[in-house]
């Protein structure tokens, strides 16, 4: 938007409008702790891609994104490959098994197992246990990524729902680019909002068939006590965000300034671009 002096500023909504993917959304504009925000148009979130239409895809050419990363197995791959526009740069780095046998176990311990309400509920608090201690390991190629000198940003990252393992990549990267936990686990829960319609639907679905609804909340929302299962795993078992960073993902506090200079900006409205650019015009 351009003011009458000429003053202009970047107006954005966080959720990326598409008809079957609401939970496309980009982090720009969240604040950190040291007084900055992350930079629009530099980080997108998202469920799968794979009912993409072709208006939506010429959408996604306008945002610049020129890397997808997915971080499903190959099962679900297979089943709903992605819809990305011609010269995107696509990976896959997998949270967990990526043959899909996991992921394959855990559908089968809620829906034929007897893995239900209160019971169900600790499942999944173990599982953002899991993602925070054993299958961080998984995420560190993310972070190589974004710190490589690769000219390959914007950058999304994807699951099939996108919520869980993109919920807590997301964490992550937010919490290396010194976002506070309180702004980390509501952008965390906004899954919730941007999913209702979907959720409501999958939740009426469920009770034609018998699935207990209860039950099926605890695996398709997100919960405040899921991501406080993250944080529990950092503080008890390794010492806090700092330790946690560099122990599983090798972020010095030397890389996490590096993440902070190419990710973040102290301008809200400030529209990213190269990363050299916006060194030199904040270095003036």
């Amino acid at each position: 938007m351009k003011a009458s002096k000429g003053d202009t500023t970047i107006v954005s909504e966080r959720q990326i409008p598409t008809d079957e993917q609401p939970n496309f959304r980009d982090l720009g504009g969240l604040p950190t702790q040291d007084g900055r925000y992350v930079k629009w148009g530099t980080i997108y979130r998202s469920g799968h891609l794979s009912e993409l239409k072709k208006s939506e895809l010429s959408y996604f050419s306008e945002l610049g994104i020129r890397t997808v990363v997915d971080l499903r197995n190959d099962l679900e791959i297979a089943k709903d490959p992605d819809r990305y526009p011609k010269g995107v740069n696509y990976i896959q780095y997998s949270l967990s098994d990526k043959e899909g046998k996991a992921y394959s176990r855990l559908k089968q311990m809620v829906l034929k197992e007897g893995y239900r309400r209160a019971k169900a509920k600790d499942l999944f608090v173990d599982v953002m246990k899991s993602f925070a201690d054993t299958l961080a390991r998984d995420v560190k190629p993310v972070f190589d990524f974004m710190l490589s000198e690769k000219e390959d940003i914007p950058l999304l990252y994807h699951c099939t729902g996108g919520k869980d393992r993109t919920g807590y990549v997301t964490a992550m990267i937010l919490l290396a680019l010194d976002v506070d936990r309180k702004t980390i686990i509501n952008d965390y829960l906004m899954s919730n909002y941007y999913r209702r319609d979907g959720n409501i639907r999958s939740i009426k679905r469920a009770q034609l068939i018998g699935l207990d609804p209860e039950t099926l909340e605890y695996a398709i929302l997100v919960r405040q006590e899921y991501m406080e299962a993250v944080f529990q795993i950092i503080d008890e078992k390794y010492g806090g965000n700092s330790a946690y960073l560099e122990a599983k993902f090798g972020l010095t506090e030397e890389k996490r300034n590096e993440l902070k200079r190419r990710y973040t900006t102290p301008y809200f409205s400030k529209k990213a671009g190269p990363i050299d650019a916006i060194d030199s015009a904040e270095n003036k």
